[in-house]
Parts: structure tokens; sequence; C-alpha cells
């Protein structure tokens, strides 16, 4: 048995002389079971029951036996094609050549932004500005 040890980077391999000498410089037995059921979980996964179904036959990836290329299941046969379309008040629908359900449509250009809260025109600020000066006091007519 060899053992692959990989710490920060850099990749070892141990033979089993090798480990029995690591053993004896003083690591010990548990740390000998612990390194051994590292090395036998290493490749256990929840769903080893559907990995252990993945094979290859052929150049071709199986799964239970059967071939899932796109290839042997015919390719776009089956599929549908979604058109996009957008209204001129933004509302985002699809069409599609199966007769399959659409996703929902959905307004893409969001609420409509209300003049004096989401925007100001430059009118606006030049009203907004002259209103501020003319509160100001004016140094000429004014004492501070």
């Amino acid at each position: 048995m060899a053992l692959d040890v990989v710490a920060l980077g850099a990749s070892k391999k141990y033979t089993d002389n090798q480990i029995k000498g690591i053993e004896s410089e003083g690591i010990g037995e548990a740390t000998r079971k612990n390194i051994d059921a590292n090395t036998a979980a290493r490749h256990t996964h929840d769903n080893k029951n559907i990995l252990d179904k993945l094979g290859e036959e052929e150049g071709k990836l199986t799964y239970n036996g059967s071939e899932i290329s796109g290839s042997s299941a015919g390719a776009g046969e089956n599929g549908a094609t979604f058109t996009p379309s957008v209204s001129e008040e933004g509302v985002l629908s699809w069409t599609n050549d199966k007769d399959l359900p659409n996703p929902a449509p959905v307004n893409v250009k969001g609420p409509k932004p209300i003049k004096g809260t989401d925007y100001f025109t430059p009118e606006d600020i030049n009203e907004i500005r002259d209103a501020v000066l003319a509160q100001l006091p004016k140094a000429e007519e004014d004492e501070f």
C-alpha cells in the first residue's frame, strides 16, 4: 500500500516501509489507524449508489448501462424554442413552439419614475437653486 500526502500544496507518496518508519519515530498506531480510515474514506460519497451507475462504453457516457449522450437521444427533437417579446410598456413575455407553459410576464422597466422624487430636470434644478439663493442674505443689503 502507498499513501499520498498533500500538505500546503506539496504532494508526496509514502510506501508501507516509510509509514512503518514514521511509526517507529513516535507517530504511533493511533495515527496510523487515522491515516488508514481517512485513506479508505477518501472516495466515499453520500450519492455513491448513483455514482456507481455511471460508466463508459465505447467512449460514450452511460448511466445504468444506457447511453446518456445527446446524440442517441435525438438532440433537439423534443426541445422547445422560447421566443421573448418586450412591449412598449416594458412587459417581457414569452411564446414557444411546443405549447408548453411560458414563464410569467414581467415588467423590465420597473415602476414609472416620479418627477421631483426620482429625478429632476435641469429646469427643476435651476428653480430649486434660485429659490435657495433667494432665501440667503445679501452681503450689500443685510448685516451679518
